[in-house]
């Protein structure tokens, strides 16, 4: 008997909200997650978060990293890279380690650049010959 992602034909992603689907409510997973809908609510996750170029989502994003391929009106929150397509549209603010904005993408709001892990202080050599 063949396996649910060998017939749904999707590796490695948790949650899939299709093209035709539109969903209400806040969203919670551990794994990655692919928006091509309609979501109007919260989205959050130790995972990816992908927006797809059909995607109009009205939510705060909070997720690793955060690519945006549709419209977004909402705020981002992403640990790694928040990214900007040549067709990703985001009005509201973005904070990030890392802020990529493709010719053609738009972005309007406020950006806040993070460091991903604090750097760690220089070793001094406390032994002397």
């Amino acid at each position: 008997m063949a396996k649910r992602n060998e017939l749904l034909s999707v590796t490695g992603v948790d949650t899939v909200i299709g093209a035709g689907v539109t969903l209400k409510g806040n969203l919670i997973s551990d794994g990655d997650i692919i928006i091509d809908g309609h979501l109007t609510g919260d989205v959050q996750t130790s995972g990816t978060v992908k927006l797809g170029v059909n995607a109009v989502v009205k939510a705060k994003i909070r997720a690793t990293d955060v690519a945006v391929g549709g419209n977004l009106e909402g705020d981002i929150e992403a640990e790694g890279e928040a990214s900007i397509g040549e067709t990703g549209r985001v009005t509201g603010d973005i904070t990030a380690a890392q802020l990529v904005i493709q010719a053609g993408g738009l972005f309007s709001g406020r950006s806040r650049t993070t460091r991903q892990r604090e750097l760690e202080p220089p070793t001094s050599d406390s032994s002397e010959s």
